[in-house]
């Protein structure tokens, strides 16, 4: 009795395949108005948008969660957050501190600048970055000589008219500028 039930779902199977197999699948026409696509609004050069006060916030990303795009300005989403303006003579006033006004030795920094470099030192770890949003911190040594104090390095991701998101090319610390 099982045997012949088996074969009897067997020829049932077939049967359906077979009839499944003859079955014309058609594609639907396409929509008469195509659906509109959004496309990013693509900001002017960064070194030309980024001149202006905006508003900032920086966070470590070590555990590498992207940061949403609404992100809000707040201590549980930024580690540090406030002001910071760009200058066009490429300074950078930071009355907020997004970065230090010091050093870990204890001296106050001078002045903070910023630009837009390739590093074209094959050995460097940020030459396969291309170009990177660099900037800076001065101090003046004991001696009175301005000196270079820290440098942070950014890949730019997106770049629009009232927005800036600046990630630095090891993933470690994320910027994000609004207006």
């Amino acid at each position: 009795m099982k045997t012949v039930l088996y074969s009897l779902g067997v020829l049932m199977g077939i049967i359906g395949l077979l009839y499944a197999c003859r079955i014309r699948i058609t594609p639907l026409p396409p929509p008469a108005d195509p659906p509109r696509t959004e496309q990013a609004c693509q900001g002017p050069p960064i070194l030309n948008n980024i001149i202006g006060t905006w508003k900032c916030g920086s966070r470590a990303t070590g555990n590498g969660d992207p940061l949403p795009r609404s992100a809000p300005f707040t201590s549980a989403t930024f580690s540090r957050f406030g002001m910071m303006s760009f200058g066009a003579d490429k300074r950078i006033t930071d009355p907020d501190s997004i970065f230090d006004n010091h050093l870990d030795n204890g001296a106050p920094l001078v002045y903070k600048t910023y630009s837009l470099e390739t590093d074209t030192v094959k050995t460097s770890p940020y030459y396969k970055h291309g170009e990177l949003l660099w900037v800076r911190l001065y101090y003046k040594n004991r001696t009175k000589d301005l000196t270079l104090g820290v440098g942070y390095y950014f890949k730019v991701i997106c770049n629009e008219q009232n927005r800036i998101h600046l990630k630095g090319p090891d993933g470690a610390l994320e910027l994000v500028l609004v207006r």
